[in-house]
């Protein structure tokens, strides 16, 4: 319910400043502003281009399969592979509108948020924030604090 998303409004915010007092206000900022990924804006919606840049597990899930085939329904959908993410200069990721990009195991955070930074695609995540889920300790405190079950240990 609404109390509930506010807790989580609160969190964030609070995570969001200490996170900012920081140092990292420019790649806020950076997330916020777009260039349509430096291509033509798009005509129509079936013209919409989303790039999808995750590690290969999270992509290849149940509930992304499901997502990305209800998206391709709309709009152009291209996966970046995780050998393309990994091994490959961000010049030679494809070139889209939109990004969604996933946090996980091994996937270069850093590298995704350089292409945003130069291709300025609109994002339908923040890459910044999800410098948080670096350390679980940190989770973890934040969930008992807001009252969220977790698993002793």
């Amino acid at each position: 319910g609404a109390g509930g998303e506010e807790s989580y409004r609160s969190l964030a915010c609070k995570d969001a400043k200490s996170w900012l007092e920081s140092g990292a206000e420019e790649r806020v900022l950076m997330e916020t502003s777009h260039d349509f990924g430096g291509l033509a804006p798009p005509d129509t919606p079936d013209d919409v281009i989303l790039g999808i840049c995750a590690m290969k597990k999270k992509v290849s899930s149940a509930a992304m399969s499901a997502f990305i085939r209800e998206l391709q329904k709309d709009i152009i959908i291209k996966v970046f592979s995780q050998e393309l993410i990994l091994e490959k200069p961000i010049e030679e990721w494809p070139r889209c509108h939109c990004l969604i990009a996933f946090f996980s195991d091994g996937f270069p955070l850093e590298k995704a948020e350089a292409y945003a930074r130069k291709y300025k695609p609109f994002m339908i995540n923040q890459l910044a924030p999800q410098h948080l889920l670096h350390d679980r300790r940190h989770v973890y405190t934040l969930l008992k604090e807001y009252g969220v079950p977790v698993p002793k240990h």
